[in-house]
């Protein structure tokens, strides 16, 4: 009897002293999602200082590269709405986003291999600028000036 009790405690000791807290994987805990910061800032000539474009405009075209889809020569025509008249056709944005404060907008990406970013400054009316991004399955950091 003696010895079973001794067999027996050695066997939950093991048991126990197996099962650490290293072993526990918590399901909840997933890899943290790509996201994207855009900064928007222009350049005030006045006192050539760069400030925050707070309030600009950022439009998402997902899986179109808006530089060589219908030929690439498009009119904006305000609102993240591209024309190309070669082919008489209307693009409108996937998403839209406004800057903060300090001319910054962070967002999760989406996988996909093609993403077009279209910014509109709310300092300077009706200027744009854009970028092309491709393989979006890391974070990345993307900055656009107005001068």
């Amino acid at each position: 009897f003696r010895n079973m009790r001794t067999s027996l405690f050695i066997f939950f000791m093991v048991i126990f002293i197996g099962c650490s807290e290293n072993d526990i994987i918590d399901e909840g805990e997933k890899p943290e999602d790509p996201q994207a910061e855009i900064e928007v800032y222009y350049d005030q000539e006045s006192t050539s200082s760069r400030k925050p474009d707070a309030g600009a405009k950022v439009y998402l075209y997902y899986d179109i590269n808006i530089t060589t889809e219908f030929g690439g020569l498009a009119s904006y025509e305000g609102n993240g709405i591209l024309k190309y008249k070669r082919y008489n056709t209307v693009i409108k944005p996937d998403s839209v986003l406004y800057t903060d404060y300090l001319g910054k907008t962070v967002f999760d990406l989406k996988p996909m291999d093609v993403m077009s970013i279209v910014a509109e400054s709310s300092y300077f009316p009706n200027m744009i600028t854009y970028t092309v991004c491709f393989h979006l399955d890391e974070s990345m950091k993307i900055t656009f000036v107005f001068s």
